[in-house]
């Protein structure tokens, strides 16, 4: 019910329309604009995202800790704090591929399926625009860089990107299951979907599928590269078309 945001409510199709327009107008004006405009936006858009998620970080925590920060800091969406600053580095290519392979796919399904359906929350409020705002830059930023030509997706960056996948979710369950073991935390405190579902439908289905931690996320890891590849071939027969 209007205006509280309610998953296929009318808000909830609201945010959907108002990210596929900013997006759209992004790629109309982004392009027309000098250099060195665009590259400040996109510093703009990653330092902003880096913010507002150190700062619900801070907000949410009276007492953080190192555990909270590791915790949080390993969530795939909060690791954007690091990958949306290293892909504004020119040169770097690997973290711009791994943001548009990765973790836009991630935000994406946080669209549809993230726990920012579990509030009671109006979508003017500022807990409900900060928890969306930080999940459509990841989507928009590296569509952004493609309209103005900052980089094209390559294959070459395909397999490394997906073996820094199998890296990062190692050391997400390495971490947390140190945190279970000694730290006195469970699988639901994790914040990590490594271990269970979270009440995704989605995930659970797939946990149904493939009970077993870390291992049911398969399919979406395979579903991700198909997808990677998909991506990069599209942008070959673009690039041959006009050669």
């Amino acid at each position: 019910m209007w205006p509280y945001m309610v998953k296929w409510g009318y808000a909830h199709y609201l945010v959907l329309f108002l990210g596929v327009a900013l997006i759209v107008l992004g790629c109309i004006f982004l392009p027309r604009l000098k250099k060195k405009y665009q590259l400040l936006t996109f510093w703009f858009l990653a330092i902003s995202t880096t913010f507002v998620i150190l700062w619900r970080f801070i907000i949410h925590y009276e007492q953080t800790t190192i555990d909270v920060l590791f915790r949080l800091t390993l969530q795939v969406c909060n690791f954007n704090f690091l990958i949306l600053p290293l892909a504004c580095i020119r040169k770097f290519k690997f973290p711009k591929h791994y943001l548009l392979f990765v973790q836009a796919l991630g935000a994406l399904f946080m669209f549809f399926a993230g726990d920012g359906f579990k509030t009671s929350g109006k979508i003017y409020d500022f807990d409900i625009i900060t928890y969306w705002y930080y999940h459509w830059v990841p989507i928009a930023l590296p569509i952004f860089m493609i309209a103005c030509k900052e980089f094209t997706p390559k294959r070459k960056y395909i397999i490394p990107t997906f073996l820094a996948l199998l890296g990062y979710f190692y050391l997400v369950t390495v971490g947390n299951s140190h945190l279970m073991a000694h730290r006195g935390y469970n699988i639901s405190n994790t914040y990590s979907s490594v271990f269970y579902s979270e009440n995704s439908p989605l995930l659970s289905a797939l946990y149904d599928f493939i009970p077993v931690p870390m291992l049911y996320l398969l399919p979406i890891f395979l579903f991700s590269l198909v997808n990677s590849y998909i991506i990069t071939y599209i942008f070959e027969l673009v690039k041959d078309k006009t050669a």
